[in-house]
C-alpha cells in the first residue's frame, strides 16, 4: 500500500504537472508564469470534473475522471512541446516546488495554527472525498466556506486532506507577483530595483500573518492567486489595448478561482473586470467569455452545492445557473454599452453609497468597528505588522507623482477591492445579523480578507516605484 507521503507528492505533482501543460497549451512559455497559472487551471478542472459527476450521480469515480483529464493534459502537451524545453523545466520545477510542499507538511508536519474555519472546510473536504450529500451542510455553510478549495484538498490520502497544497498555493503566488512585477515594470538595474526590493522583503519578513498563510487552511491565497492573475491580465490588455488569447485564459481562469472559492468572489471578480470589460475595442464575445467565467462558474457552486443565493432570489433548481448564463450573454449587448463604459466610476459611486447608508444607519457600532480594524490593520492586533503603515506612505509618495496608465489601473483596482472589501463585510454582517466591520485579533474575517489583495497592493507599489525611478533616470540622462 502507497505510504501517505508519496501519494500526497505523486498527487501534487501530477496536479501541478497537468496544469503547466494545460498553460503551455494556452501560450505560456515560462514558468513564473505557467506555474500559478497551472495551479488555477488545475484546481478548476478538478471543480469541473467533480461537479458534473456529482450532478450526474457517480461522485464516487470523481477521482478517476480527474485523474484521466490530468494525463490526458500532460499528453497533449508532452506531444506537441516535446521539442521545448522551457515546458520540461516548468514541468520539472513543478514537480519540485510540489514535493517540497509534500515533504514540509506530510513529512515535517507542518501545519496551521487550528482555527473554527480550517476546521469546517476540512469537514466539507472529507465530504467531499466520501462523495457525500452536500445538502447536509446547507446553504449558509456551503457559501461561507466555498468549494474549490476543499474540493482540491479531497485529493488526498483516503481519509485525510491534500496537506502540501496549501503551501503549493503560496508557492504559486510568490511567482505570480514576480510574474506581474517583470511583465509590467520598465526595464531597471541590479542597483536600482535594489532599492525597491530590499525595503520590500523587509516589510514583508516582518509581517506574521504573511508567514501564517503559509499553512493556514482557508481559501484566502487560492482567491489571492486568482487575484493576482486575473488583474494583472487585465492591465496588461489595457495597457496594450488588445486582448490575446492567453491573456483571455488568465482572467477566466482567475475570476473562477476567485468565484468558486470565497462567498463575497463573484463580487470581486466583477471589480476586476470593469476596467477591462469598460473598454469600447474589447469585443462583445470577449466580454460575455470574461463575465461568464465568473458568473458561470458562481451559478455551478450554489447549484450543485446549496448555496442560500438563488433560494433568495428564488431562482430554484436549474433557474440560477440558467440566470447566471442569461446575464453573462445580456452584459454584452449594445443596449447596455452606455452602463459598460462606465462601469469603473459606477461601481465607486455604488459602493460609497452602500458604505454612506450603512454608516449613517449605524454610526456608533461601526465607529467602534473601524477603530478596531485600525488596531488590526495598524497596531499589529491582526498581524500585519508594518506592512500597511508602508503601504500608506508609499501610496502618499506616488501620489504626487505623474506616472504611467498602468501603475494608475493598479492604483484604481487597489482601491475597488479595498472598497468592495470593506462592502462585503457589512452585507455578510447585515445579512445573518447587524452590519459589522469585526472584531479584534488576526482570527477576524476582514482582516483574513486583506489576503486577498495583497499580492496587488504590493505590484501596485513596485510598479510606482519603478515608474518613478525609471523616469528619473531619464531625467538625468
Amino acid at each position: 500500500m502507497t505510504s501517505p507521503l508519496l501519494f500526497e507528492i505523486l498527487t501534487l505533482a501530477l496536479l501541478l504537472a497537468s496544469g503547466v501543460s494545460g498553460a503551455f497549451l494556452l501560450g505560456a512559455r515560462s514558468a513564473l508564469q505557467a506555474i500559478p497559472l497551472g495551479l488555477g487551471l488545475a484546481v478548476m478542472w478538478r471543480v469541473l470534473s467533480h461537479s458534473v459527476i456529482y450532478f450526474i450521480g457517480f461522485g464516487e469515480h470523481s477521482r478517476l475522471v480527474w485523474l484521466i483529464g490530468a494525463i490526458a493534459l500532460i499528453a497533449a502537451a508532452s506531444f506537441k512541446h516535446f521539442r521545448l524545453s522551457g515546458y520540461w523545466l516548468s514541468v520539472l520545477l513543478g514537480v519540485i516546488a510540489a514535493a517540497i510542499a509534500a515533504v514540509l507538511t506530510r513529512g515535517f508536519g507542518l501545519r496551521g495554527i487550528p482555527h473554527s474555519d480550517s476546521l469546517w472546510i476540512l469537514t466539507l473536504s472529507d465530504l467531499m472525498q466520501r462523495s457525500g450529500d452536500m445538502e447536509i451542510v446547507g446553504g449558509r455553510t456551503a457559501i461561507k466556506r466555498g468549494f474549490a478549495y476543499p474540493m482540491t484538498l479531497a485529493l488526498g490520502p483516503e481519509g485525510s486532506s491534500l496537506t502540501g497544497l496549501t503551501p503549493l498555493i503560496y508557492i504559486a503566488l510568490v511567482l505570480a507577483i514576480i510574474w506581474a512585477i517583470a511583465s509590467l515594470s520598465p526595464s531597471l538595474d541590479a542597483r536600482q530595483w535594489a532599492w525597491i526590493l530590499v525595503p520590500l522583503v523587509l516589510v514583508l519578513i516582518t509581517t506574521p500573518i504573511l508567514l501564517r498563510a503559509v499553512w493556514y487552511v482557508n481559501g484566502h491565497t487560492l482567491t489571492a492567486l486568482g487575484v493576482t492573475l486575473a488583474v494583472t491580465a487585465v492591465v496588461l490588455a489595457v495597457r496594450d489595448a488588445t486582448l490575446t488569447r492567453l491573456n483571455l485564459a488568465v482572467i477566466m481562469i482567475g475570476l473562477a478561482l476567485i468565484s468558486t472559492t470565497r462567498p463575497e468572489g463573484v463580487a470581486f471578480a466583477a471589480l476586476i473586470a470593469a476596467p477591462l470589460i469598460s473598454e469600447r475595442w474589447i469585443s462583445r464575445w470577449d466580454v460575455r467569455w470574461i463575465v461568464f467565467s465568473a458568473l458561470g462558474s458562481f451559478g455551478l457552486w450554489m447549484y450543485l452545492y446549496d448555496g442560500y443565493i438563488p433560494n433568495l432570489l428564488r431562482l430554484y433548481d436549474e433557474r440560477f445557473p440558467i440566470a447566471m448564463l442569461i446575464g453573462s450573454f445580456l452584459v454584452g449587448l449594445k443596449l447596455f454599452d452606455w452602463f459598460r463604459f462606465r462601469l469603473v466610476p459606477l461601481a465607486l459611486i455604488g459602493m460609497t453609497a452602500i458604505l454612506a447608508f450603512v454608516f449613517a444607519t449605524n454610526f456608533v457600532t461601526l465607529t467602534d468597528d473601524v477603530w478596531l480594524q485600525v488596531q488590526n490593520m495598524f497596531f499589529g492586533e491582526g498581524f500585519w505588522g508594518g506592512f500597511f503603515i508602508a503601504i500608506v506612505i508609499s501610496a502618499v509618495v506616488l501620489g504626487l507623482q505623474k506616472l504611467d496608465s498602468s501603475y494608475r489601473l493598479l492604483a484604481v483596482i487597489s482601491v475597488l477591492l479595498v472598497i468592495g472589501s470593506i462592502v462585503a463585510k457589512l452585507l455578510d454582517g447585515g445579512l445573518f445579523g447587524d452590519p459589522t466591520l469585526g472584531r479584534l485579533g488576526w482570527t477576524d474575517s476582514l482582516n483574513r480578507m486583506w489576503l486577498h489583495s495583497f499580492g496587488i497592493f504590493i505590484i501596485t507599489l513596485v510598479i510606482g516605484f519603478a515608474q518613478s525611478i525609471s523616469q528619473k533616470a531619464k531625467v538625468s540622462a
